[in-house]
């Protein structure tokens, strides 16, 4: 049904909206004076991890029956993804670097971050999510390290979605050890935020994690009722505000339990035919431009810090004003350069005989 696809986008932006908060709150100090709310959004960075387990359910809503190992089909999918993620990706880095273009690198640091964002590399080595030209990138270098073993994983998994989440679940306890094991240790301890937060093989269990709670509530296996959805919902803003979700844990400490929240949450707003979610069309177009909402985020951060720096006016200030320029900024980019890019590179290689628009 449409509808359920309307809920799953609308969260799409639910997840987009949050990292800007969380952006927010981290790069401009933005706080309300509420101890609850401040703590919210210190530590809404949590819900990246919603934005991957979404990936894992709505790519096994799309290619979930594919047969990849059929002609064609793999590289079918390969250019579907990178005409949905690059285009943009790569005009908005570009344009960051000419806006907020670091001063002061080596040619080596040029060499590597160059090298990295072009093949979107950056999020597998320490450090380069915050030498990226633009460092939210290294979301968009996990997102692109999902697409690559999407494949595989269905063709393993396919027939064993339990097992999927039994192992989405032991990388989930592996890195809530060692996140731990960080913060109680004998040895001098360093900042770990991009080992764990932004490493894609320490993420790779959420899209896991969305694929199987995809396939079981497909064979009807999981229950669901909307009476549960407010639930799961309290129980992750529970979740992030807890101090299991600060900074000092990589914004993972509550992971183990936050996977299957996620996951369980979508299930149960895909089955909403009726209410918010699956019926206010606003939410649905907010869920369409999300992509771009967040790529172009940046730009909108950065100049935020340059103008609190400047001036006296407050970070909340700021905040509502410098919102609707990322959201104009979002809209064209999703009308004049995300879809019109994705349509041509998908019809242009159609037209060289690869047929892959079909």
């Amino acid at each position: 049904m449409i509808a359920n696809i309307r809920a799953l986008t609308a969260f799409r932006f639910l997840t987009a909206w949050m990292i800007f908060l969380s952006h927010c709150g981290g790069f401009w100090q933005m706080q309300v004076g509420i101890t609850l709310i401040d703590t919210f959004i210190a530590n809404s960075s949590v819900f990246i991890t919603g934005f991957f387990v979404l990936s894992g359910y709505i790519l096994t809503h799309v290619y979930g029956e594919t047969d990849f190992s059929q002609p064609g089909e793999l590289a079918r999918f390969y250019l579907k993804r990178f005409a949905r993620i690059y285009p943009v990706y790569a005009i908005g880095t570009m344009c960051f670097f000419i806006i907020f273009g670091p001063a002061g690198f080596t040619p080596f640091d040029w060499l590597r971050v160059v090298v990295n964002d072009i093949f979107l590399t950056q999020s597998f080595f320490l450090n380069m999510d915050d030498m990226g030209i633009n460092c939210i990138t290294w979301s968009i270098s996990v997102e692109a390290f999902f697409y690559l073993v999407f494949p595989m994983i269905v063709t393993v998994f396919y027939t064993r979605p339990r097992l999927l989440i039994g192992v989405a679940s032991l990388i989930s306890l592996i890195v809530t050890v060692n996140i731990f094991g960080d913060l109680h240790t004998i040895e001098d301890n360093v900042q770990r935020l991009s080992l764990y937060y932004s490493n894609p093989l320490f993420r790779i269990n959420e899209c896991m994690m969305g694929m199987g709670f995809y396939w079981l509530q497909q064979r009807g296996s999981i229950a669901h009722g909307r009476f549960l959805s407010p639930l799961v919902a309290i129980a992750i803003m529970a979740l992030t505000i807890s101090p299991l979700s600060d900074q000092a844990h990589s914004h993972m400490g509550a992971h183990l339990f936050l996977t299957p929240l996620f996951a369980y949450w979508l299930v149960l707003l895909h089955h909403q035919s009726t209410g918010l979610w699956a019926e206010n069309t606003w939410l649905e177009w907010l869920g369409k431009i999300s992509y771009s909402f967040y790529v172009w985020q940046f730009i909108t951060i950065i100049l935020g810090v340059v103008l609190i720096q400047a001036t006296s006016i407050p970070a909340t200030t700021w905040f509502w004003l410098l919102l609707p320029c990322n959201m104009l900024l979002a809209f064209l980019s999703y009308r004049y350069i995300e879809e019109p890019a994705r349509r041509f590179i998908v019809a242009r290689f159609s037209l060289h005989g690869l047929h892959f628009a079909q």
